[in-house]
């Protein structure tokens, strides 16, 4: 999932978020979904698959001790003992390039949930949802291995205060983000961009050249030493959130995260914001 932070549709939202078009982000959503009469991750399993074959020993190698078996050889993301499951494989297609346009920073408090609705030949759900509260806004993603409908109905968002961006990639186009003002913030967002709502179409919007977009990065930052758009630390903060919200779902509670030990904490920071009473509450201008 890393080559989508090379997708410029993020790019673009990051800087009109930096020139506060939007106002101060409050949310994100997101989704990544496909659908199969099988279920996902039905490889096939080789016949020529056998216990002589195979270096079992190998492939489970921290993970519990079990008889060769050529279903969870092949298709072992269905299977906690190897795998997240969707989270794992689908959420960092979307989580990390949201942290680069909001910025790389830990979630301090995280939720997963869903369950195995439709394919009961797994362990790992095939509907899950994710939810991270970071400090100054939160972010919702969710996945079906069973529906694809999401995927049109739920496009990844970003909501300001003062208005919202929308990213779209529409077949047999470009993509494009869309930036809108909310009602109230319409003047000022015209007068900042002089228009009532901005289109910024992008490119490349292909799959493969986002990752061609990818892979120059990388061989740019070999040359030059500077940070790849997706560096360590930032694959680091997005892979916290992930494995969090799985552990979440199989702990059947929320998780704390604490930024500066950098692990798991007792208690969820006090939430972001002003908690008081209302005596100190001023009419807006």
């Amino acid at each position: 999932g890393a080559q989508w932070c090379s997708d410029p549709r993020y790019h673009a939202a990051r800087e009109a978020i930096e020139k506060g078009w939007i106002g101060n982000v409050l949310w994100a959503q997101s989704t990544y979904s496909m659908n199969s009469v099988y279920g996902v991750w039905q490889y096939d399993v080789e016949k020529e698959a056998t216990a002589q074959t195979i270096d079992w020993p190998a492939f489970l190698g921290s993970a519990p001790k079990r008889p060769f078996s050529g279903e969870r050889f092949f298709r072992w993301r269905k299977y906690w003992d190897y795998s997240n499951g969707l989270v794992a494989d689908f959420f960092y297609h979307r989580l990390a390039p949201l942290m680069v346009t909001l910025g790389g920073r830990f979630p301090v408090l995280v939720s997963g949930h869903g369950g195995i609705y439709s394919f009961k030949d797994r362990e790992t759900p095939d509907t899950f949802s994710l939810t991270a509260e970071y400090p100054e806004f939160s972010i919702q993603i969710t996945s079906s291995a069973a529906s694809a409908g999401l995927e049109r109905y739920h496009q990844t968002a970003i909501y300001g205060h003062e208005g919202s961006i929308g990213f779209f990639d529409e077949k047999g186009s470009d993509g494009y983000i869309v930036i809108r003002p909310d009602s109230q913030f319409r003047k000022k967002f015209q007068e900042a961009t002089g228009k009532a709502e901005v289109t910024i179409p992008t490119k490349p919007s292909h799959p493969n050249d986002i990752r061609i977009n990818h892979a120059r990065n990388f061989f740019e930052c070999v040359k030059t030493r500077k940070q790849p758009v997706l560096h360590a630390g930032l694959a680091y903060q997005t892979m916290t959130a992930i494995k969090l919200s799985a552990d979440s779902y199989r702990e059947r509670r929320m998780l704390a995260w604490d930024p500066q030990t950098e692990r798991i904490a007792k208690e969820a920071p006090p939430r972001a914001g002003w908690e008081g009473t209302g005596e100190n509450y001023k009419e807006p201008v």
